[in-house]
């Protein structure tokens, strides 16, 4: 569950910051290495691999929208209510862990 919960997390981050082919084939190498081993979990080895395959499939599937089209702008604002999501979600954990604590607590007071 904690991989699949890594690879939601890492995912949205990566098609954040390339939403299109374009904007990899745009970069440099290193400049999106730079930016993948920004992303928590994601070293620079791992970097490294996933811009080499990012490179490789940005050049196949460049042709198919436009990177301002009506696609990507729905990527986006999915990418951003996926992020609002997991935001709610995780404050909704740390509250109920936080009546559970309280709950336990007059069990310790006595």
């Amino acid at each position: 569950m904690q991989l699949h919960r890594a690879l939601q997390s890492t995912f949205t981050q990566i098609v954040n910051l390339f939403p299109h082919a374009k904007f990899v084939l745009n970069s440099t190498y290193d400049q999106v290495v730079t930016q993948l081993a920004k992303i928590k979990g994601i070293g620079r080895a791992k970097a490294s691999t996933l811009t080499c395959s990012l490179q490789t499939n940005a050049k196949r599937t460049c042709y198919y929208d436009d990177c301002d089209s009506i696609t990507i702008e729905l990527v986006k604002y999915c990418i951003e209510r996926l992020r609002d999501i997991e935001q709610r979600r995780k404050h909704i954990l740390e509250y109920i862990l936080i009546l559970e604590i309280s709950s336990f607590m007059p069990l310790f007071q006595e």
